[in-house]
């Protein structure tokens, strides 16, 4: 997984949603066209006031993530060119469309243009359970208990933030998915080696490093209430192993975990949803 979608997304994060494809979700208007530009911006999806529904320089892997709320080893098969031919969508549903509906309008457009056909499956697949490190259960330095108000969010040095989506009606936008728990008052930044969040859930946080480790990660800190997140690690570290030498000055995301966030992951195998393809084609452009 390219961790610069991450990086660009910020907020596009996982969510649990339903599999089940409607065939009376579909959206009004869609456009669905190849990205040859050669940028490293990526962003979406996102759903902006209006029903609009905007992705940009994304695989169809990304897309078909988004559309289910699954990471990345709960999508099983390939057809090689999921992974390096991007595209571009822009696609218009009703205005108070919810962002559930528009998941569901995602899948529908999915299987329209690429043809794609899946059905669900559950399999033990390898997992992460997320607990204290300390048996004091004491957080660390960087893991914070949110103030009524929003802190702001502290990007790393050099690194600017993505920019803006696309102008629709009533400006603005917001991810297609979010995080479970993650509550829309305040804001999360994240990037290759890094992120800064504000009043997350720890549902929310084993979410966001789902992405960044590339399996489902589950909850089992027992702090309740929100927090405020500043995490930063070696992007070597993240997804390729607990051990891997970093390639900065920055630790792997397993150490920086237990040295910033006094939090761990441990290893483990349980029953995960996933999302098989069956069939899936190139699209004709429109």
């Amino acid at each position: 997984m390219d961790k610069s979608v991450a990086a660009a997304v910020a907020l596009t994060l996982i969510a649990a949603v339903s599999q089940a494809q409607s065939p009376a979700a579909k959206f009004d208007v869609a456009s669905v066209k190849v990205n040859r530009s050669g940028a490293p911006f990526r962003m979406g999806p996102m759903m902006q006031p209006g029903g609009r529904v905007v992705a940009t320089n994304l695989t169809l892997r990304d897309l078909i993530r988004a559309a289910y709320g699954i990471e990345d080893n709960q999508l099983v098969g390939d057809a090689g060119w999921i992974d390096s031919a991007q595209f571009d969508v822009d696609a218009r549903g009703p205005a108070n469309m919810t962002r559930e509906q528009g998941q569901a309008m995602l899948r529908e457009l999915l299987a329209d243009r690429f043809k794609l056909v899946t059905h669900p499956e559950t399999r033990q697949l390898p997992i992460y359970r997320l607990v204290m490190a300390r048996r004091d259960r004491l957080p660390g330095p960087h893991l914070k208990t949110s103030g009524p108000d929003c802190a702001p969010i502290v990007p790393p040095s050099g690194v600017p933030l993505p920019p803006p989506p696309p102008p629709g009606p009533g400006g603005g936008g917001a991810p297609l998915t979010a995080a479970r728990g993650l509550p829309r008052r305040c804001g999360t930044m994240m990037h290759p080696g890094g992120m800064s969040s504000r009043a997350v859930t720890m549902d929310a946080l084993a979410s966001m490093l789902a992405y960044e480790v590339e399996r489902p990660i589950v909850n089992e800190t027992g702090l309740a209430g929100e927090f405020d997140v500043d995490l930063t690690y070696s992007e070597l570290g993240a997804a390729a192993s607990q051990t891997a030498p970093p390639v900065n000055a920055a630790p792997t995301l397993f150490t920086a975990l237990e040295e910033q966030l006094g939090l761990k992951l441990e290893s483990a195998r349980g029953p995960v949803n996933v999302v098989v393809i069956d069939r899936v084609e190139r699209p004709a452009e429109n």
